[in-house]
């Protein structure tokens, strides 16, 4: 895993959706990704980093090189 300090465009199931909403700090990083199912607006937030104390809100405790979605927050936003 390596910084990214330019636009990148993300592949994968990431690939239809678009940031509207990021934070990071030294350890760890989340952002809010927008996307359109079957004409319905969906958000989801994703985090990675060092989740040694829980911060991330996935609901354990390791490091995360890969994004992962945090159900919790996800849950959060109007549909």
């Amino acid at each position: 895993m390596h910084a990214i300090f330019s636009p990148t465009r993300l592949l994968g199931p990431f690939e239809d959706l678009f940031v509207v909403d990021a934070a990071a700090g030294e350890e760890m990083s989340l952002f809010i990704a927008q996307g359109k199912k079957g004409g319905t607006l969906f958000e989801q937030t994703y985090a990675c980093g060092n989740n040694l104390k829980g911060t991330l809100g996935i609901n354990r405790t390791s490091h995360l090189q890969d994004l992962t979605m945090v159900p919790d927050l996800s849950d959060l936003f109007d549909e």
